[in-house]
């Protein structure tokens, strides 16, 4: 047991469900066109409000392709001596394994399958405007999963703060949800930006690809008539 980075149990800090191993597998880039899948990437540490989430499934978007490319890391101004490899991935769902002991209520989480709603990122400074109001889009200190920060494209991602995390019902699974981390949310936050309530919405035309197919589903699930679509 002497390679396990926690126990069973409350361990400096971390309360476990489960053993996890010191290293687990990730698929890493380092902006040179190329992606690698190597087996001894450090599984990350729990901050205190965190929560450490053994990934189920995971999806890849057109931002971990420019950051395979170099694109995402240029644009943001974002230095590599050449070595330096980042896990890509910020779709991802799975179970909940371990949780930092910084919130009471983050032990409510062992064991749970849930969403990790990680896209943006966010400083977390209690100064910070952006953070404050909810608009962690708009933070100008986030740091990125998969482009400045490891991503979910692993055996375990982190997720900062535990509130992020987006629980499960029963009836949903991981391989269903995963999508909800992007795309679903991207979808769901152009319809409350165009409109406030079902009716508002006028009509949805030629959406064939995955951000129009997630149009319609928050459309349906907002309450739009499928005939008004």
């Amino acid at each position: 047991m002497a390679d396990l980075k926690y126990k069973q149990g409350d361990n400096e800090g971390v309360l476990a469900q489960e053993d996890v191993p010191e290293v687990m597998n990730a698929i890493v880039t380092r902006g040179d066109g190329q992606t690698h899948y190597r087996t001894d990437v450090a599984t990350p540490s729990v901050p205190p409000n965190g929560a450490l989430v053994r990934i189920d499934y995971g999806g890849i978007c057109h931002t971990d392709t420019s950051a395979r490319d170099g694109k995402m890391q240029k644009m943001m101004g974002i230095a590599n001596d050449g070595d330096e490899y980042r896990t890509l991935g910020h779709e991802s769902a799975g179970r909940v394994v371990a949780v930092g002991t910084g919130r009471a209520a983050n032990a409510d989480l062992l064991g749970r399958n849930a969403v990790a709603l990680a896209l943006y990122g966010y400083c977390g400074k209690d100064t910070c405007q952006s953070d404050l109001t909810g608009k962690y889009n708009l933070c100008r200190q986030a740091v990125f999963p998969g482009v400045q920060r490891d991503g979910s494209l692993a055996t375990y991602f982190m997720i900062e703060d535990a509130k992020f995390l987006a629980l499960l019902p029963e009836v949903v699974s991981t391989k269903d949800a995963f999508p909800a981390g992007d795309a679903l949310l991207t979808a769901r936050h152009a319809l409350n930006m165009i409109s406030t309530t079902p009716q508002d919405f006028l009509g949805v035309w030629g959406a064939a690809g995955g951000l129009g197919l997630a149009l319609l589903v928050n459309a349906l699930a907002m309450g739009v008539p499928p005939e008004q679509m």
